[in-house]
Formats: structure tokens, C-alpha cells, sequence
């Protein structure tokens, strides 16, 4: 999957995860702890959940 360079890492995550990739995946193709990876899609999850209440 190919990201735009320009984006922050927790930006690309967000769309990775967003796409379909699994966390593991995620930290994986990116070269980053599983943990950060978590983090930034669990708080992704939670605000957009939000948003469509």
C-alpha cells in the first residue's frame, strides 16, 4: 500500500487502518512498536465513533 510521504506517521496509520490493515501489519510495513501503532488507531477508533453518534 503505498502512503503519501508528506503525512505524518499517525496520519498514514490512520489511513492504513482506515484501508484495512491490521495493527500488526501496520507496525510492521511501517518499521514501528506495535504499541505507537495501537495507540494512534485506538484513539482514531474512539473520536470517530464518536462522530457518528
Amino acid at each position: 500500500m503505498k502512503t503519501d510521504e508528506k503525512m505524518n506517521k499517525s496520519e498514514q496509520i490512520r489511513r492504513l487502518i482506515d484501508a484495512g490493515m491490521s495493527v500488526s501489519e501496520i507496525a510492521e510495513y511501517m518499521d514501528v512498536r506495535y504499541q505507537f501503532a495501537y495507540n494512534v488507531v485506538s484513539y482514531h477508533l474512539k473520536h470517530k465513533e464518536k462522530k457518528t453518534l
